[in-house]
């Protein structure tokens, strides 16, 4: 069915009820559509888990990205490639011309500081997920116990990882498993912030992280044509990957070694930040396959 959530309209799907919601942990999945796309690319997937998840009950949220008609995006790759050229040139400039920051410490904006409508995107989606959570656990079902799954496929995947840092620490420490689809990260630095906010996280060790980082400072190169496909083939087992309690922040990439859009080193990047968080409070897992952007 289609819902107006927030600013958002949605494709919104639920598993069949059923269900003790007293012994159970209901889950909300956020799934988030590429470039060029809409909600509607994405409602197979979303009824694909609604029929496999038979063991919780499970609520799928498909917002449609904001710019756009039927083929939307959730920001202008031209503006955000500006931004990101304009920033790497600052960076360029300090670095000869100014002494260091201080260890762990960075004064870049973000890739949604910078560019308008990636913020834009980025307030409606907080939005949207906080109402839909607010109307469907605690009005709805007078539920306080429940997990947030986020997915997000190329463009999506950007806003997913952003989203990070957006979202209100109640629903930020519901967020049990992150999927990412043939995506990059917008904002490393803004990444690893945003990562260290998890009331789980004892030690997200930044400086070395961020060490890491400077190595593929310039590493920018990222071009996108017109269109994203939706992932072919869902690369999450939900029945498995939800467990009652979860004390770590499950994080998955899959991505084509062909990728013609989304370069593999951007993923190789985004795998080594991400790999490098401690094992105590973050699972990642990189998954490879033959195939290009899907």
């Amino acid at each position: 069915e289609k819902e107006k959530v927030g600013r958002l309209e949605c494709r919104v799907v639920r598993s069949d009820s059923g269900f003790d919601l007293n012994n159970s942990r209901p889950v909300l999945l956020v799934l988030l559509h590429g470039y060029g796309a809409n909600a509607e690319d994405l409602r197979p997937l979303a009824e694909f888990f609604a029929r496999s998840v038979t063991t919780r009950p499970l609520s799928v949220l498909v917002p449609n990205a904001p710019f756009g008609d039927w083929a939307r995006s959730w920001f202008e790759i031209e503006d955000a490639l500006k931004a990101l050229k304009q920033q790497n040139d600052d960076v360029a400039v300090s670095s000869s011309t100014s002494l260091s920051s201080p260890p762990g410490h960075d004064e870049r904006p973000s890739l949604s500081d910078l560019v308008p409508s990636v913020a834009n995107s980025i307030s409606q989606l907080a939005e949207c997920v906080a109402v839909f959570a607010e109307t469907e656990f605690q009005q709805n079902n007078k539920k306080e116990v429940w997990e947030l799954v986020i997915g997000g496929f190329s463009q999506g995947g950007m806003m997913a990882l952003e989203l990070l840092s957006f979202l209100p620490l109640p629903l930020l420490s519901r967020l049990s498993f992150l999927a990412l689809w043939s995506t990059l990260s917008l904002s490393p630095r803004r990444l690893l912030s945003s990562l260290g906010r998890f009331p789980f996280t004892s030690d997200t060790k930044t400086n070395e992280i961020e060490k890491d980082e400077d190595k593929h400072q310039q590493d920018r190169n990222y071009q996108q044509p017109p269109i994203d496909a939706a992932p072919a083939t869902p690369q999450i087992d939900l029945s498995t990957v939800l467990t009652p309690q979860h004390q770590v922040l499950r994080i998955e990439q899959s991505h084509g070694e062909a990728d013609p859009i989304v370069p593999l080193s951007q993923a190789l990047r985004l795998s080594s930040l991400l790999a490098a968080l401690p094992p105590s409070s973050f699972a990642h897992r990189l998954f490879l396959f033959a195939g290009q952007h899907e």
